[in-house]
């Protein structure tokens, strides 16, 4: 275990979420470190009362990217979407239609979900771009997140990091910490089914799967290290890197700087 991904201010208690933490902290494989209060990743926010959205605005929170599809917005609106003091910028992350996957010849489950992340970089530069060029502009705290804040926030997160100059071995803890700040909601959500969005519930109450117990079951079963490995090595093998997706996405180099910049203490 990385000892930075257990820094007692990366995750935010935030009544009415489980899976806020700050970017802040890692460190930066040539000196330095991110820096705190940049950005915040996490799952959606919809049940936030006026005191936990405060806090969050008392942290210098600013805008909102929310990665999610119209259909998850409908289920689950996010408590800022008509803020007044955050800038909320609705930017759907996944590509339209069916990705066309060739699956890897004796792949792992944890394998696998790393080939549907790269598909979704790969056929999704335009949204990507659009996505980073927002956090690139914004020069306040900016929170950004999907649904349960792994898969597309993983992503996200590790481009970010990749571009500060965190090391591979950290941005991977990083995605599999979602682990330890999800396990709670995810047995909670088998005793309380009003846990999970609408769609989602079962007819009837079920038993949590004998498989996951623990967050080491959930990390992996849910977000195995794998999937986050597989993921950068594909992006430093096709694009040499984050900084080289984001030149090929289509961002200006000045934009990169400035992205990169604001992230380094």
């Amino acid at each position: 275990m990385i000892k930075e991904t257990q820094d007692p201010r990366r995750g935010l208690k935030i009544i009415g979420t489980y899976n806020v933490r700050d970017l802040g902290g890692y460190p930066l494989e040539n000196g330095g470190s991110t820096r705190w209060q940049r950005f915040l990743r996490s799952e959606s926010l919809f049940e936030l009362d006026a005191n936990a959205q405060s806090q969050l605005y008392d942290y210098g929170l600013r805008h909102i990217v929310d990665l999610r599809d119209p259909p998850e917005l409908e289920e689950r609106p996010n408590v800022f979407a008509e803020s007044g003091s955050v800038n909320y910028h609705h930017m759907q992350m996944q590509p339209e239609g069916p990705l066309k996957i060739e699956p890897k010849e004796d792949a792992s489950k944890g394998e696998r979900l790393g080939q549907g992340y790269c598909a979704w970089l790969d056929h999704g530069h335009d949204r990507v771009a659009k996505i980073i060029n927002v956090m690139a502009d914004a020069n306040d705290v900016v929170l950004f997140h999907c649904a349960s804040g792994k898969d597309r926030t993983g992503m996200i997160a590790a481009l970010l990091l990749g571009l500060a100059g965190v090391a591979d071995d950290v941005i991977v803890a990083d995605y599999t910490l979602t682990a330890q700040y999800s396990i709670d909601n995810y047995l909670a959500s088998f005793e309380n089914p009003e846990l999970l969005p609408p769609s989602k519930r079962p007819q009837k109450k079920m038993d949590p799967p004998d498989n996951i117990k623990t967050w080491q079951d959930f990390e992996r079963e849910v977000c195995p290290p794998e999937t986050m490995h597989y993921m950068l090595a594909h992006i430093s093998d096709v694009y040499g890197g984050a900084r080289g997706y984001m030149e090929t996405i289509g961002m200006a180099p000045v934009k990169i700087d400035q992205l990169r910049n604001s992230m380094v203490a």
